[in-house]
């Protein structure tokens, strides 16, 4: 019987570098499998269908959560996120440890469905550093970053909820952290076992 993989999730406000952190990790570290999310926003500049996320129709999305095809699902910004129940579940089954960058309210329902999860907050330096990098990424609109940095002071309160807050001031640094956390918990087990 093959023992069953472990879920290690990020979760952080959008701008705090999830993505590329995430894929640091995955160039230096092999054994991991990244689900990859499905959403209706529109692809970012670079962005390819099936490698960065499954993009969908807003009708698409629907017919999925009413076959309860998701393990997480969430409305952010007037678009829907969410984790495909397949692609996860399988990865876990075959013993695979699965990475998934979800908001804070996919966690939760992750937490809820998986039972346990690694949870994992990635935060940049400031407020100040938030904001050159949503507009630096020149993909939202003035009005879209104003809304994403209010939201971040509500976001932040859930990060106490969270194994491990990394700091994404550096790319490298804060990737050597989340091997290190990783490792710990693939050791050590779930937070929290005794």
């Amino acid at each position: 019987m093959v023992a069953k993989g472990k879920a290690i999730i990020v979760s952080g406000p959008s701008g705090a570098g999830k993505t590329t952190l995430i894929r640091s990790f995955l160039n230096l570290k092999s054994g991991y499998h990244f689900a990859i999310s499905v959403t209706t926003r529109k692809p970012r500049d670079g962005e390819v269908d099936g490698v960065d996320y499954f993009f969908v129709s807003m009708s698409e999305f629907e017919k999925l959560i009413k076959k309860d095809k998701l393990l997480e699902w969430a409305k952010v910004h007037d678009n829907y996120y969410g984790s495909l129940k397949n692609q996860v579940l399988d990865f876990l089954d075959a013993g695979k440890n699965v990475i998934l960058d979800v908001d804070e309210q996919g966690a939760e329902q992750l937490v809820d469905r998986l039972g346990r999860a690694l949870l994992i907050y990635i935060v940049p330096k400031s407020l100040e550093e938030l904001s050159q990098r949503l507009k630096k990424r020149d993909t939202d609109s003035i009005s879209v970053i104003k809304k994403r940095l209010k939201d971040v002071n509500e976001q932040i309160t859930k990060m106490k909820n969270y194994h491990a807050v990394i700091v994404n001031d550096d790319v490298d640094l804060a990737t050597r952290e989340m091997i290190r956390v990783v490792e710990e918990f693939l050791i050590g087990g779930y937070p929290g076992d005794d």
